[in-house]
């Protein structure tokens, strides 16, 4: 039986040096602005940093969400193109695949409930639609794979693009 496994990376682009604005040549060496997190039970090294090496069994997916540390309010961040470096050591994953987003102008995004407080009570919480979007892989073949993602980040009021990102994290498959 496949499990799930989430990966929220959280962004601290208010910290970060100036962003290529070139998106086929995003900035790179920004690991010490990229924080990783899974469930404790899946993590081997590096939970918080941007190098999380996690595991996980062959047949599960991998969620990965992205967010900034004002959780996209002031600055939202999008991943957009994943790569697998070098050799990596027979493990083997699909190609990520978008679960939301927009197609031909149509938004595709995924929706849930969200608790949110009310301004004349704390609680009880009222529940409102979101928008939501994230990509997924399946892990098809044991072994360490060391895999960039590159990200987009823009200006949550304005929709204005600030620049482009990469960084390379690890995932060890397990059988």
């Amino acid at each position: 039986m496949s499990n799930v496994i989430d990966v929220l990376i959280e962004f601290d682009v208010d910290s970060m040096p100036p962003l290529s604005q070139d998106q086929a040549n995003p900035t790179n060496s920004l690991n010490e602005f990229v924080h990783l997190r899974v469930k404790d039970a899946n993590g081997i090294s590096g939970q918080g940093g941007a190098e999380l090496n996690f595991k996980g069994e062959v047949g599960d997916n991998v969620r990965w969400r992205a967010t900034s540390l004002s959780g996209n309010f002031e600055k939202s961040v999008i991943l957009y193109d994943f790569a697998v470096l070098g050799e990596s050591g027979g493990a083997e994953l699909s190609e990520p695949k978008l679960h939301g987003g927009v197609k031909k102008g149509k938004a595709l995004t995924t929706k849930i409930m969200t608790p949110i407080q009310s301004q004349e009570r704390p609680l009880p919480t009222e529940l409102i639609v979101t928008p939501y979007n994230f990509l997924e892989s399946t892990l098809e073949a044991a072994g360490q794979l060391t895999y960039t993602f590159s990200f987009q980040v823009n200006d949550s009021g304005s929709g204005d693009l600030i620049g482009y990102g990469v960084w390379d994290p690890y995932i060890t498959i397990e059988d």
